[in-house]
């Protein structure tokens, strides 16, 4: 009868108001502590599922990701054409007509070099002349994403400017040509560049200190998503900005051009790439003057 009287008394304390003397009814407080723990926990059980959850997807896109971008990378040619340093001139008289005869299978662009209009339109000939035997994806093409179009609402006016000098519908890699936005610049609506402003830093003024790799990276993240380009990497990153966009990206850069050459070996930045699965493409690979 102890433990009935005890149990009751329980049962009367959480469930039954009081009424004091004052006419009022008062509402229970023992338990209250119990019961906003209890919810606590529960809020706190929830969230964290759901934090796992994001988190497992986040994971889940990440391997796709890599997983998409080793087949992509599987199909990349050992050496390539760099076209820097090409005129306008020299593109229109036969330099990738005769690399792609050469044997050239990968053609390296870029908006700076001021020449993709022409090389777009040699790629056009070749791809559609009559007997022709190539056919797009025999072909790698990779551009970069010039300093002012770093903030994320210019980065695919920019790709898209480069597409249509090109004349294609896709890059095969599509790159972060150095680790500094400029001040943004317009893009003209047709084909090729004006004058060559896109690769003016002033001396320095015309660097956007507001902008972050991330935030660019985040917007060429998307243009995988869209379909413009197949792989994403960058370009002259050293081992401390490598380490930075690794450790908070849902893409990892497949790619990282660097100078590479004997009088320029960068041993610890190859090392780096080669643990943290970054492919190292070497430009200037015979040296430099």
């Amino acid at each position: 009868s102890a433990i009935a009287s005890n149990h009751s008394q329980s049962i009367s304390s959480m469930v039954l108001p009081k009424k004091p003397s004052n006419g009022q009814i008062s509402r229970p407080i023992k338990h209250k502590p119990v019961i906003a723990a209890a919810v606590l926990t529960l809020i706190f059980a929830v969230v964290y599922g759901i934090l796992q959850l994001s988190s497992n997807r986040a994971g889940a896109t990440r391997s796709m990701s890599k997983v998409a971008a080793a087949a992509a990378l599987a199909q990349m040619p050992h050496i390539g054409l760099g076209t820097f340093g090409l005129s306008p001139s020299q593109v229109s008289g036969g330099a990738i007509k005769s690399a792609l005869d050469a044997g050239y299978r990968l053609i390296d662009c870029a908006p700076v070099y001021f020449n993709e209009r022409e090389i777009g339109d040699a790629l056009s000939s070749e791809l559609t002349r009559d007997g022709s035997t190539f056919k797009r994806e025999d072909l790698w093409i990779t551009s970069k994403l010039a300093s002012p179009f770093h903030r994320r609402e210019h980065v695919e006016p920019a790709v898209r400017k480069t597409l249509r000098d090109l004349n294609l519908d896709y890059l095969d890699l599509f790159l972060m040509h150095w680790p500094v936005a400029f001040h943004h610049v317009a893009i003209p609506d047709g084909r090729g560049w004006p004058n060559e402003d896109i690769d003016d830093s002033g001396g320095g003024d015309k660097i956007d200190v507001s902008v972050t790799v991330r935030e660019t990276w985040s917007a060429m993240e998307d243009l995988v998503d869209k379909g413009l380009v197949r792989t994403i990497g960058v370009s002259n990153f050293n081992v401390m900005l490598l380490h930075e966009l690794l450790a908070d990206c849902r893409i990892p850069p497949a790619v990282n051009q660097v100078e590479l050459h004997v009088y320029l070996q960068q041993q610890k930045l190859v090392d780096y790439c080669s643990a943290r699965g970054v492919k190292v493409q070497a430009y200037s690979p015979l040296g430099t003057p």
